[in-house]
């Protein structure tokens, strides 16, 4: 500015008006910025404005101001005056954000089907039942862990939430979330809701990126990486972390301890946090109780030594494995400013590890009895199903899992489970296969242009096609495009495709508009549940034992499914 230097000019255009000009000066001082500075800065801005340089001016201070500095404003209303957390908060305003989610979330189905989950404790250092432990309504464990994160710094609060596929764990996140933006806009708690889907850190492996990313994705708007790490060390959110077991496709011990060390950032801050994973997913019990315990030990010793050339040689004893992994880490992260805390300070009373039991007969009931308006027009009642559910074999062990009791429930709707009938036994894969065809038959003839479109069983193989390739390729999701492609390419699939009458828009807006799949506005196609991919594997291998994929271990959810298929399910040519 002409005879004074200003720290920042901003500009912004707006439509119908000049442009609004804002001087701004930013003081980082020991103490709170006092009543000469302000004057000082009043007789700057009102200077630039009689010049018509500036439209106001604000005055940022990094500790605040003095009361006669703010009473100095009285009557200047060109000029602001900004502590850092008053501009952190109003960056961080998501009040009409947080009031759509709540208002969406109330329109989903889950919101009036929601059946509160039942936990058992488990021990950090061995991830089995704790001595003399009783299984506990889900709510009480929450509400200690959201009132031990309220201690500040010194008082980090997680709980580890453990679940195999289809026991709820994505879903009861998404609960939470709800809950908590609920409590923020009713004034009860001050702490932001963030869901983090942890199987998005495939696309940068960066903690930072993917957190901005979840931010954006929850809020629709951007904000800078150090603001947002600063605001979660200091307690700002709540933050869900959803399925770890999904932050890379393949891992070893070492690989999670990384990966672990890499979250430690997000779980030793201030803001309450809660983690999801399979348990199978920790082969080794007590893994990450001595190995983060050697980690914490040798980190000072660590920071300053130069990288080593060799990385986890064989047969180096586990405290040198721990030094050079952490090396590692600090590498991977100097960047981006996520320094790994004190990862001991997760052991012991201020880490809860959980794991969700399943839905018991009163449960079950009780869920059932949510979908009594569906069951009804088929003349069933949630009584018949529950008792439908208890004489056919493996059912009952079935319906454990919230999701596949849904599937039930949705099958017994679409008129494809018999209640009356009980010779049949039904394994998940079998309660796949009966649902997937009468989902594609409702599909069909719910929506008349489907009659025209791919035949059930070629909608069918390309969700097949679709599975094999996210699992050789170790991924969950997939650019629909390329998918597409491959899918014209294929010699099989290609020509039938061609030979539908349907062209490339055609085929492309029915397989991303089916029942198995969905796709985002980046048209990232993907399962509407990870389960289904496993199932749609086992389902090529079951027909075809010189699978290619037959000479590699198998994950358990395709053994899960594949043993499924051995319960008498057919298959697609007979066999």
């Amino acid at each position: 500015m002409p005879g004074k230097q200003t720290d920042l000019i901003a500009r912004k255009k707006v439509d119908g008006a000049p442009p609004m000009v804002l001087t701004i000066e930013c003081k980082d001082t020991a103490a709170p910025v006092g009543n000469a500075t302000v004057t000082t800065f009043i007789g700057q801005v009102m200077a630039q404005r009689g010049a018509g340089l500036v439209s106001a001016g604000v005055l940022v201070s990094a500790r605040g101001f003095t009361a006669s500095a703010r009473a100095a404003v009285t009557g200047h209303p060109y000029v602001a005056l900004l502590s850092w957390d008053d501009l952190s908060a109003e960056v961080l305003d998501v009040r009409h954000q947080l009031h759509d989610l709540v208002a969406s979330y109330e329109r989903l189905a889950i919101f009036s089907n929601y059946v509160t989950l039942k936990i058992r404790g488990l021990s950090w250092s061995t991830l089995k039942p704790t001595e003399g432990y009783r299984e506990t309504d889900l709510r009480a464990t929450l509400t200690k862990w959201l009132a031990r994160g309220t201690g500040g710094l010194s008082q980090p609060s997680v709980l580890f939430i453990l679940a195999d596929f289809g026991g709820g764990k994505t879903t009861l996140l998404r609960r939470l979330q709800w809950e908590q933006a609920r409590a923020y806009l009713e004034g009860r708690d001050d702490r932001i809701p963030l869901f983090v889907p942890l199987r998005k850190f495939r696309e940068s492996h960066d903690l930072a990126t993917l957190l901005r990313a979840s931010f954006r994705d929850s809020f629709y708007r951007d904000i800078p990486g150090d603001l947002l790490l600063q605001r979660l060390r200091s307690g700002t959110f709540c933050v869900y972390l959803d399925a770890f077991d999904e932050m890379v496709e393949r891992s070893d011990p070492a690989r999670r301890l990384e990966l672990f060390a890499t979250l430690v950032t997000v779980m030793n801050s201030a803001s309450p946090t809660v983690l999801t994973s399979r348990p199978s997913y920790f082969v080794l019990r007590g893994e990450f109780d001595s190995l983060v315990s050697k980690l914490s030990r040798h980190e000072a010793d660590v920071a300053t030594r130069p990288r080593p050339a060799q990385r986890v040689a064989p047969g180096r004893d586990e405290a040198a494995k721990a030094d050079d992994l952490y090396s590692l880490l600090l590498d991977l992260h100097r960047d981006d400013r996520l320094d790994i805390p004190d990862a001991a300070t997760l052991a012991g009373q201020r880490v809860d590890v959980a794991e969700i039991r399943p839905l018991d007969r009163r449960m079950v009931l009780e869920f059932l009895e949510h979908h009594a308006r569906e069951l009804d027009q088929v003349g069933a009642s949630a009584e018949a199903v529950l008792a439908f559910i208890e004489r056919v074999y493996d059912l009952t062990d079935l319906a454990s899992r919230p999701l596949l009791l849904s599937l039930i429930v949705k099958s017994v709707a679409l008129g494809g489970l018999d209640i009356n009938e009980t010779a049949s036994q039904y394994g998940a894969a079998g309660l796949y296969e009966t649902y997937i065809n009468l989902k594609l038959a409702f599909d069909k003839a719910k929506v008349p242009h489907r009659g025209e479109g791919l035949t059930s069983d070629l909608r069918i193989r390309l969700a097949e096609f679709l599975a094999l390739r996210l699992y050789a390729d170790r991924v969950l999701e997939v650019q629909f495009d390329g998918i597409l492609t491959a899918v014209y390419s294929d010699p099989a699939l290609g020509p039938e495709l061609q030979e539908s009458g349907l062209s490339r828009d055609e085929v492309a807006t029915d397989f991303a508009t089916s029942t198995f799949v969905s796709l985002d506005d980046s048209r990232v196609c993907r399962f509407v549940h990870k389960s289904f991919r496993g199932f749609f594997v086992a389902r090529v291998l079951k027909d075809d034992l010189k699978h290619r994929l037959m000479s590699e271990p198998l994950e358990r959810e395709v053994l899960y499914f594949l043993g499924g298929f051995g319960r008498g399910c057919p298959g697609r040519r007979g066999t």
